[in-house]
């Protein structure tokens, strides 16, 4: 297209192009707000579950140290019960016991090593170390007294049970007691000031850690609650943003695309003009090309349409335009002379001198035709067959026509032709129509001729 660079309008690449890469920006973080909102609820649900599971693990170091120092106690401070009037072993506390000491979940070195895989912070740990090496010296303390009050002649404990403790070997001033003694002695070993020392000490150190260990998760879980808040706000924001993007784009796309289509659909079943400013660049490219094809188009119709209705040779209209205009109706009453127009030795020119002689003669003949009797529009004369022409004049009196004829008569001596002519006219064209006068202008050329051939004497074969 030679004027392509007249086109205007956004181009399309410059639209498309930018949408794209900001829709592919927000998708982009998106998907990175969605992975770090999942890692973010990850870690917060990881923290809650590390947390409860510290506390799990500290509950059972005090629930066992406890449930230990009360069964132990029972035992030691009961270890013989009447029943029935029969003195027998309190084995219920001591089973307690070897049940709560045989679970290895809540040995104390366990507990310590699970709670290490948390990855708590060293204070944390060394408070709970701590912790639990009281533990283990209240439960030294403890196997201590209940191997003393088994010992004893009136307790009867079963070995095997037994064997599930630490071994433990009296001294020789412990086995010289007397039962009442053992007993005393074992009592007071777990009400002694060490034994209480270290119940208060490990209750001291493991106690409080469970607090800061929910305070430090409530923070955590706080600040990450804060962060999913932030990305979850992001995330519809983005979402948000996408959507006003395709909103955007799509009423562009509606208002300079969808529309001037539309629009040049229109324009284009009413054989109309396309308006190629109001759409994006490639529509107006694309109103541009069609108008600058109909422009083509047209010039190929006036060409089509010269070539259907003007005669080549003369460059007068030709039969076709002839019978058009006999068509069209009369709404004028004017005058009007129909002329009549047969050119002479046009057949003996052709067969003596050739068809390029007889195309000479035919030119130089409507050469005299047109500067005689052509109007300002030049559609008034017409070659209505090989030799035959027809002038049309409108509005003209009886002596214009004579001056005509006069006229007309020098032109052919000038041209060097002979033309036979006839002639017809009327005061009102309307009431009588052209084709009478074509009728009766066409006897007169003939008798015209005639008189022309018989003026040749004897070559009238060749007129």
């Amino acid at each position: 297209m030679k004027n392509k660079d007249k086109v205007k309008g956004l181009r399309s690449v410059y639209v498309f192009i930018p949408t794209i890469i900001w829709i592919s920006i927000l998708y982009a973080l998106i998907i990175v707000s969605t992975v770090l909102l999942n890692r973010s609820t990850a870690e917060m649900d990881q923290q809650m579950e590390n947390s409860a599971n510290c506390n799990k693990e500290i509950s059972f170091l005090q629930s066992a140290s406890s449930k230990m120092s009360e069964t132990s106690t029972a035992f030691v401070y009961a270890p013989v019960i009447i029943i029935n009037g029969v003195p027998s072993t309190n084995l219920d506390p001591f089973n307690t016991y070897i049940q709560e000491f045989g679970n290895d979940d809540k040995r104390p070195d366990n507990i310590i090593n699970n709670l290490k895989s948390y990855n708590l912070e060293e204070d944390i740990i060394n408070r709970l170390m701590i912790g639990a090496e009281d533990a283990k010296k209240m439960v030294s303390m403890q196997v201590r007294a209940i191997y003393i009050i088994s010992s004893m002649s009136s307790v009867n404990i079963p070995q095997e049970k037994l064997s599930i403790l630490p071994l433990y070997e009296l001294t020789s001033e412990e086995n010289l007691m007397t039962d009442t003694e053992k007993k005393d002695y074992a009592y007071n070993l777990l009400m002694s000031r060490d034994y209480l020392a270290a119940k208060a000490e490990m209750s001291k150190n493991v106690g409080p850690v469970q607090e800061i260990i929910s305070k430090k998760t409530e923070s955590v879980t706080k600040d990450t609650r804060l962060t999913i808040k932030l990305m979850r706000g992001f995330l519809w924001g983005s979402i948000s943003l996408i959507l006003l993007s395709n909103i955007i784009l799509f009423f562009l796309l509606l208002k300079k695309l969808v529309f001037p289509i539309t629009k040049y659909a229109k324009q284009i079943n009413n054989n109309e003009r396309l308006d190629s400013w109001h759409g994006l660049y490639e529509a107006n490219f694309l109103a541009k090309a069609y108008n600058n094809l109909l422009d083509r188009h047209k010039d190929f119709e006036d060409k089509l349409r010269e070539v259907a209705e003007i005669d080549s040779l003369t460059e007068l209209p030709n039969r076709h335009c002839y019978n058009e205009f006999l068509r069209k109706e009369i709404i004028s009453d004017k005058s009007a002379c129909v002329f009549l127009l047969d050119i002479n030795n046009l057949k003996y020119t052709n067969d003596t001198y050739g068809h390029a002689k007889g195309d000479e003669l035919i030119k130089n003949a409507s050469s005299c035709i047109k500067e005689c009797f052509l109007n300002q529009e030049g559609k008034n004369c017409y070659r209505i067959g090989g030799d035959e022409f027809v002038a049309i004049v409108d509005n003209i009196n009886e002596d214009e026509i004579e001056k005509l004829i006069q006229e007309f008569d020098e032109k052919q001596k000038q041209y060097n032709v002979s033309i036979a002519i006839g002639y017809s006219y009327c005061n009102n064209v309307k009431e009588i129509g052209y084709e009478k006068l074509i009728m009766d202008a066409d006897k007169k050329m003939y008798i015209n001729k005639e008189l022309y051939k018989k003026s040749l004497k004897g070559d009238s074969i060749y007129c």
